[in-house]
């Protein structure tokens, strides 16, 4: 307790050992905005983050109120590329077992999970966030077409689009595509063996570029997020086409590598909102025969087709120090990230007064 005075933590002195339904302050919660950590939020301050409901499995926008507490005593961390939450034993937690019917999640603390086999835990770690809308009138094929061009296509201050390509799957798949959307295109080939596309100029082309950018300034956008399901669901599968690449087996892994961190972000949330799993690693590019040595910084996109993934190693039980935080939710789940691992998990009951209001009749 007088350590906790003398570095400024609020608190009681009977506070200091009750447990908490809570999480370190370095989980991120999604916001309309973006990730945010939990740690840059008062005590009861209004918030809107993503919650998850454990019947549906639907993401939506909700608003919340955080939870912010001093704590001292023991916390269970995970680890891996699945899950890398760090608790509160008393912590909820949705998960369900192997042996458990499929699509039947139930709750339990930290502690109780953290005593179960590693193999056999499975934790919800995406949604679905349903959007009907699409404002900007993409089919899908020009979706897919609008990838091709993000991904490949240089696009010049004229409007202009021009691809150099030299694998023969690329130009396969750039050709199927203009023929199904439509677009109108030339082929020439370079003196260094590469085959220059050019899209020639068309409704679907300036669609396109009014949506990408010209030059540099091309890039993709959260509009993404706002497409149906499906179109979502076939962004996603036409990656592995072009900057993505698929790995063979079980594991189904779409690897997208981007220069720019915010298409990255962009890719694994569309993917996390689309019911799939999405991760950004950020990767340090070394050339040892120029100084200096690091060359540049690009990003890597894990995506899978799932929405649920084993916690696949036991957790460390650690000592803690320091605040703790949660959110309190209407639907009693709420999507986080820590370490670039995205998961749900389950909100604190503590001052479920102060959240009253924003709950449902059967709530009060």
């Amino acid at each position: 307790a007088e350590f906790m005075r003398e570095h400024k933590y609020p608190f009681d002195d009977a506070d200091v050992f009750i447990g908490h339904n809570c999480l370190t302050p370095d989980h991120e919660v999604r916001t309309p905005d973006g990730w945010v950590p939990l740690g840059k939020f008062e005590d009861g301050e209004s918030v809107t983050a993503c919650t998850w409901d454990i019947k549906s499995g639907e993401l939506t926008f909700s608003k919340c109120l955080t939870v912010s507490r001093a704590y001292s005593g023991p916390v269970y961390e995970w680890d891996t590329h699945n899950h890398c939450g760090v608790y509160t034993p008393d912590h909820r937690m949705p998960h369900t077992l192997v042996s458990s019917p499929v699509g039947e999640w139930s709750v339990n603390s930290a502690e109780w999970v953290a005593e179960r086999g590693a193999n056999n835990v499975i934790l919800p770690i995406s949604g679905v966030f349903e959007k009907s809308e699409n404002p900007l009138a993409l089919t899908e094929n020009e979706l897919r077409l609008l990838e091709s061009v993000r991904a490949d296509a240089n696009i010049e201050k004229t409007g202009a689009v021009r691809f150099n390509l030299k694998k023969e799957r690329k130009i396969t798949r750039l050709e199927w595509l203009c023929g199904v959307t439509g677009v109108p295109y030339t082929i020439s080939v370079r003196k260094d063996g590469a085959k220059r596309v050019s899209l020639l100029k068309c409704p679907v082309r300036d669609k396109i570029v009014s949506i990408l950018g010209k030059g540099k300034d091309k890039s993709l956008g959260w509009w993404v997020l706002n497409l149906p399901l499906e179109l979502r669901h076939a962004y996603l599968d036409e990656l592995q086409h072009w900057d993505g690449r698929k790995s063979e087996g079980k594991k189904r892994v779409t690897s997208v590598t981007t220069v720019k961190k915010e298409e990255a972000e962009i890719m694994a949330d569309v993917a996390i909102f689309s019911g799939w799993s999405g991760k950004v690693k950020e990767c340090v590019l070394t050339n040892p025969f120029k100084a200096p040595a690091v060359k540049g910084v690009i990003y890597r996109v894990d995506i899978r087709p799932r929405a649920k993934a084993k916690t696949i190693k036991k957790p460390v039980k650690r000592d803690y120090l320091g605040n703790v935080c949660c959110l309190t939710t209407p639907t009693g789940y709420f999507l986080v990230r820590r370490k670039g691992t995205t998961w749900v998990t389950g909100n604190c009951h503590f001052d479920l007064r102060f959240v009253r209001d924003y709950l449902p009749d059967s709530f009060q």
